[in-house]
């Protein structure tokens, strides 16, 4: 039976002690990841979830047996439904770890759980696992209104489209 983890508001520690994870409100569903040897790995959702608000992590470690069916997938890929062996598996054996997502369709019971910590901050990504190095689209319709220095780099944008505009006739020889 692996260790596995599921990342939490520090508020519902207490009730997942009491009474297992429950589903989630919207989603339906307890994401979790498997512990691996890279923290980073294991709770590279934490920041992500910072999106929703989550001041103070808890990290709920649990235990599920080895043919219990989950949903395993690469973020934004299709889901697959395997035996949890299985699904750590092909976790464990891809070449990019960061990014995956798990997820069981039933709450987990008070008696699985093998404890519960205090995480000290968040890590991992934010949006997306490939982000980094990229430059996001500031485009209207990529909804990038509201994000952190989106407005200033609309503004980058929009400058950078005038002084083209500005350059390119001169640039080809026009008078």
């Amino acid at each position: 039976m692996p260790l596995l983890v599921h990342i939490t508001d520090q508020k519902n520690a207490a009730s997942i002690l009491r009474a297992g994870i429950k589903l989630g409100k919207y989603s339906r569903f307890v994401y979790f990841m498997p512990i691996s040897s890279d923290y980073s790995v294991s709770y590279q959702w934490g920041r992500e979830l910072k999106l929703q608000g989550i001041k103070n992590y808890a990290a709920v470690h649990f235990r599920l047996p080895d043919d219990e069916l989950v949903w395993s997938v690469k973020y934004d890929k299709e889901h697959t439904q395997l035996p949890l062996s299985e699904a750590i598996g092909r976790f464990l054996k891809s070449e990019d770890l960061m990014g995956y997502e798990f997820y069981l369709e039933r709450k987990v019971t008070q008696k699985g759980i093998a404890r519960v910590r205090n995480l000290p901050r968040p890590i991992g990504w934010r949006y997306s696992p490939d982000v980094k190095g990229r430059t996001p689209c500031y485009c209207p319709a990529c909804g990038t209104i509201g994000e952190p220095n989106s407005a200033k780099a609309r503004k980058e944008k929009a400058t950078q489209r005038v002084q083209t505009s500005i350059i390119l006739p001169t640039a080809l020889g026009a008078k």
